[in-house]
């Protein structure tokens, strides 16, 4: 064999059925980049879903107050009409008794107003006068001391002076 002389070249095929490596240095870079670019979204998405998870924990927390707040709102309506019912029932026992009590009341003033007009002495002047209000009182007295008891038997508490 021969030798080469200075400055001559060979050119030797080693596999000439060797296809071209995929892509070219531009395209590697772009498919890089879109991987990367891949990697940013799925990061952003990762975030969005953790946010929207804890929204959705947020949003359950206030329809669960609502939801309270329904039963509340609720509740303080059947309580008004509750008390409506006992305010009426109140007002109903209140002028019942109010009539109890003022017809006690007027019971013992008609008695002593009749007794009066029965014990009123025949004559004249301050005699009479003394004599006619020691009957009044008598009456006054007996008439409202039946009123206590009757009083006191419905249930009223009754105390004694002006």
């Amino acid at each position: 064999m021969a030798g080469l002389r200075p400055g001559e070249s060979v050119d030797i095929p080693v596999n000439p059925a060797y296809t071209a490596p995929p892509g070219t240095p531009a395209e590697l870079s772009a498919l890089r980049e879109r991987i990367a670019a891949t990697r940013r979204t799925r990061a952003e998405l990762a975030g969005t879903e953790g946010r929207m998870v804890g929204q959705a924990a947020a949003r359950s927390s206030r329809d669960a107050q609502l939801g309270r707040a329904g039963e509340v709102s609720q509740q303080l309506i059947e309580g008004g009409r509750a008390q409506d019912t006992a305010t009426r029932a109140t007002g109903s026992t209140n002028r019942e008794r109010q009539a109890t009590a003022a017809g006690a009341l007027d019971g013992p003033g008609r008695s002593a107003q009749q007794a009066g007009a029965v014990a009123t002495p025949a004559g004249s002047g301050p005699a009479r006068m003394r004599a006619w209000a020691g009957g009044h009182r008598a009456a006054r007295e007996s008439a409202l001391a039946a009123a206590r008891e009757r009083l006191t038997a419905q249930g009223y508490a009754v105390r004694e002076g002006g």
